[in-house]
């Protein structure tokens, strides 16, 4: 599960790229990974100046559709679900980001592949000797 977490105090950006990320779900779910991947890829190229016509090309570059993309966009159509992470993550003590949890257990900042498949294996051997 994917939560939208912007650190809108940092990068001022961040807030219009979560709505942006939300509304390719909206608009077109099977476009949303390779979107919010490209959000990644491209974020040092993203500034306030520039992110609403960054994340349209993005948009469309992963395939979402731009007119429908830019309408929630700038109707902010997905800011409650936004507002709705960012509390979530709040109450559960997220500070930054990246943080992952992985069968309840936090972990903050990425971690190398080989750690996370490593706490990915624990948790399910947990989970297997619990359902023993």
């Amino acid at each position: 599960v994917f939560k939208e977490f912007p650190l809108a105090s940092i990068h001022p950006w961040t807030l219009s790229g979560s709505i942006a990320d939300q509304c390719a779900f909206r608009v077109d779910p099977a476009a949303y990974v390779r979107f919010r991947s490209l959000i990644f890829q491209q974020q040092n190229a993203i500034n306030a100046s520039n992110a609403r016509e960054r994340l349209l090309s993005l948009g469309e570059e992963a395939g979402v559709n731009r007119v429908r993309l830019a309408a929630c966009l700038d109707s902010k159509a997905t800011l409650p679900q936004i507002n709705k992470d960012i509390q979530e993550g709040q109450s559960v003590g997220v500070h930054s980001t990246p943080t992952t949890f992985i069968n309840g257990r936090m972990v903050i900042g990425m971690l190398p592949k080989s750690e996370y498949y490593r706490a990915f294996d624990e948790a399910l051997a947990s989970a297997a000797r619990a359902s023993r």
